[in-house]
């Protein structure tokens, strides 16, 4: 949702829907191919020797979300903000020409704050216990600093990973991955979707490491402790079923309408929902850090007047005449929007319970773009609210094929070494592990050799997006 302080956080991570993460400059943009030059390399003995997240058997008792929430407390605001400025100038050397002194130096300031997450990241709950039970009808005043002020966090513990990396100290590495796994799905339990992209884009950095740590020459297989990751690794449920709900949370007067009312009550509730619907499309939707309308005012005399011949039209064929002639005018339309809503709200959501690719297929593309395009009138609000629907589902797909297509590289390294050095023809040939399906797709990776280069690589999610490719080749 875009509503006031969401906006230019869903903005940007919207934006990173389409292109890197701002904060991981080193990777080139993820539509140019990645190349990796790997290593061939068996699989670990004992198979789970590397964990990306801790074992939930051997996790603290505990609730994290203090944890985190101390670390910015304790912090003053410009060492915060240097952060990801500092990373971010890092991210963009190559590897192998990080100023490792530096880059240790700068990172052992923050020792105690690695502990903390360290012990956060391993505790066994983390409940964030925002006021939304409280607050339903205001939710969108609910502020979330701590889901921004997480990503610091998070490029914090990257930059540690990488400057492991650069230092062959693997074993490290993983551990700090593994905190840096943990710590994005705690924010990801957040009970907001724009926790979920937050936790999306963090677990995204981490993947970036990943993909740095298996290039070095003496690199341990990760094929089995990406393939212990959770399938998805960041889940959409709980956001999305609380976005679900967010128009009949803030919008009070579509609720309870089975009840007995009178018609001045009625009256009454029609004009609060006018004035209701009137003021969330003055301030709802923020751009820039300000206010855009949406549609054209209205007093509530034009509004009943531009809606009823809509709303007769509705219950013509849903209701029995002597139920539509029962009605007040004032009724009639408060049901209407009330219905209406939910009917336009469920044709969106449906998708969400469906696998991305059954989604694509049976085109939630067209059916979210049909709402979003209501620019007027009192669904513009609802419009408002799904119209980035589909770009939530395809950052969660594109989180699960960057996970897949990293197993594959892997298990590609371990297919090389057994076979004596050689990369596949094609996946077929890799058969000492499983090769999983694109989960963009549903189908296999597309993939070929050419020469000495392996190519592996998927479809964008939609036409505006960016897909997945890597051309792999082998060192001798």
């Amino acid at each position: 949702m875009f509503f006031r302080n969401r906006a230019g956080i869903a903005a940007g991570l919207l934006a990173w829907a389409g292109t890197a993460l701002a904060a991981d400059a080193p990777r080139p943009k993820v539509f140019e191919p990645i190349e990796l030059r790997l290593s061939p390399g068996p699989a670990t003995v004992p198979a789970l020797k590397y964990r990306l997240l801790p074992l939930h058997s051997e996790l603290n008792p505990g609730n994290a979300a203090p944890i985190y929430l101390r670390l910015s407390a304790e912090q003053p605001e410009k060492p915060l903000r240097e952060i990801r400025q500092k990373a971010a100038a890092w991210f963009d050397l190559p590897i192998d020409k990080l100023p490792i002194a530096e880059v240790r130096e700068y990172l052992d300031s923050w020792k105690k704050k690695f502990e903390q997450l360290d012990f956060g990241a391993r505790r066994q709950t983390c409940e964030w216990n925002y006021s939304l039970p409280e607050q339903r009808e205001n939710a969108i005043e609910i502020l979330l600093p701590d889901v921004q002020e997480s990503r610091h966090w998070a490029s914090l513990l990257a930059l540690k990973a990488r400057l492991e990396i650069a230092e062959h100290k693997f074993d490290d590495a993983v551990r700090t991955l593994e905190t840096g796994f943990a710590y994005s799905r705690h924010v990801g339990e957040g009970p907001f979707l724009i926790s979920s992209l937050v936790a999306i884009a963090e677990t995204t950095q981490m993947l970036h490491r990943v993909e740095e740590l298996i290039a070095q020459p003496d690199a341990p297989n990760l094929y089995w402790a990406l393939s212990a990751l959770p399938r998805p690794p960041i889940g959409l449920r709980h956001g999305l079923e609380n976005e679900e709900k967010m128009f009949e949370w803030v919008v009070p007067e579509v609720t309870g309408l089975d009840r007995p009312h009178t018609e001045a009550e009625w009256s009454s509730r029609l004009a609060a929902l006018h004035a209701r619907l009137s003021h969330l499309a003055k301030t709802g939707n923020w751009v820039d850090g300000k206010p855009v309308p949406i549609g054209h005012e209205t007093t509530l005399a034009q509004f009943k007047a531009e809606n009823l011949p809509d709303a007769r039209a509705f219950f013509k064929d849903r209701r029995p005449p002597a139920a539509v002639a029962g009605m007040t005018d004032d009724q009639m339309l408060i049901r209407f929007i009330a219905e209406r809503a939910r009917a336009l709200r469920d044709d969106q959501y449906k998708y969400t319970y469906l696998t991305f690719p059954e989604a694509v297929r049976f085109d939630i593309d067209r059916t979210v773009k049909e709402l979003a395009s209501i620019q007027d009138g009192p669904f513009a609000v609802l419009g408002m609210l799904t119209s980035s629907l589909r770009n939530y589902l395809a950052a969660g797909a594109r989180l699960e094929r960057a996970v897949a297509a990293l197993r594959i590289v892997e298990a590609i390294r371990i297919q090389a070494h057994q076979d004596g050095g050689k990369l596949p023809d094609s996946l077929d040939q890799v058969t000492v592990v499983p090769v999983p399906l694109d989960p963009v797709t549903g189908k296999p990776f597309s993939a070929r050799r050419e020469g000495d280069v392996f190519i592996l690589s998927g479809p964008p999610p939609f036409p505006e997006m960016p897909g997945l490719t890597y051309r792999i080749t082998l060192r001798k």
